[in-house]
């Protein structure tokens, strides 16, 4: 036995090279990962679908998940129903915090995905001044990817990883090494299922450069799309906005945007649209700061959309992005 668990932890070491920010750039040792094998009471292994309800705000099970063979279900709620969107929540804490330490306190959490699914997951500590560290690996316990402050501040973010085979997967979150500041989080994860969804580490679709290009689909006489995304908590004086490419479009062409929100959100946003300089145009609608957009283009060329918040933004802060233009051009 002692010859297996010695070949297993080695077949599951794993490093990850990391970027900090400026401030943070250190040419510092990559953090090796700890698998713990433990003694486990049987889990609920998830199906490869999600909770009709809305979703549930889990709370860690210290010590139960500092093991990845103890780590905590995370249930993905379908949230609006039939959308596409699904979510998981849930709350923890960093503590110990050890010097040099990525993992004193390793929090397992364990969900299941399908082939094809997109997935972006945030630990955002709004309460504390943690600096987090998260990572996402396979059921084997191999390392995929993993950031330590994509989000806001030092927050982590992994945005928008395709899902390359369907089965179990795992998340752990960590502190940054050289911290020594325990502290609460919150960790969430979107899973997009037949939707689009945002990619926004550091904040990267905030203008018309960083764009996301949205594939829109034909179909009697109009072109749709839907993506799911997430705004932010801001970062000192900046705040999130989602900037979406919807392609190129001629003059008398109608294009309507709208927003759907999950059950459990705190998001209230603003939809604007936008010409190939970054003049917003007019909103014929009626109400220029709410959900819904609606123009007619007077002019051709390059249309962009823009999702900003009123107010709600952060850890609860998703929404989704219905796009529809009629007549458009081929």
């Amino acid at each position: 036995m002692s010859r297996v668990a010695s070949a297993l932890r080695e077949a599951l070491k794993v490093a990850w090279p990391f970027v900090r920010k400026a401030e943070k750039q250190a040419a510092e040792p990559q953090p090796p990962i700890r698998i713990h094998f433990e003694t486990f009471e049987p889990r609920l292994l998830l199906s490869g679908d999600v909770l009709p309800t809305a979703s549930t705000l889990l709370h860690e099970n210290e010590p139960d998940n500092n093991a990845l063979l103890t780590a905590t279900v995370m249930p993905l709620t379908e949230d609006p129903i039939g959308s596409g969107l699904a979510i998981g929540r849930a709350e923890g804490r960093q503590e110990p915090a050890v010097s040099g330490d990525y993992w004193s306190d390793p929090d397992w959490w364990r969900l299941e995905l399908q082939k094809g699914d997109v997935i972006s997951v945030s630990v955002d500590t709004p309460t504390s001044d943690m600096d987090p560290y998260l990572w996402l690996g396979d059921g084997s316990g191999s390392g995929i990817t993993s950031d330590d402050n994509n989000g806001p501040g030092n927050d982590a973010v992994i945005s928008t990883y395709t899902v390359a085979a369907t089965g179990v997967y795992y998340i752990q979150v960590g502190r940054y090494g050289p911290s020594t500041t325990p502290g609460a989080y919150e960790l969430h994860v979107e899973r997009a299922r037949g939707i689009q969804q945002e990619y926004d580490a550091g904040y990267s679709n905030d203008s018309l450069g960083g764009a996301n290009p949205l594939t829109l689909a034909n179909g009697d006489g109009h072109r749709t799309a839907t993506v799911a995304g997430t705004l932010m908590a801001a970062e000192g004086s900046n705040t999130d906005a989602d900037v979406y490419n919807l392609g190129l479009f001629n003059a008398g062409n109608v294009i309507e945007l709208s927003t759907r929100l999950p059950g459990d959100g705190t998001l209230s946003p603003k939809v604007v649209l936008l010409d190939a300089a970054g003049a917003v145009i007019t909103d014929t609608d009626g109400n220029a700061v709410d959900g819904h957009a609606r123009a007619i283009l007077s002019t051709d060329g390059v249309i962009y959309a823009r999702v900003e918040a009123n107010s709600g933004s952060g850890s609860r802060g998703q929404y989704l992005l219905d796009v529809d233009i009629s007549d458009p051009v081929p």
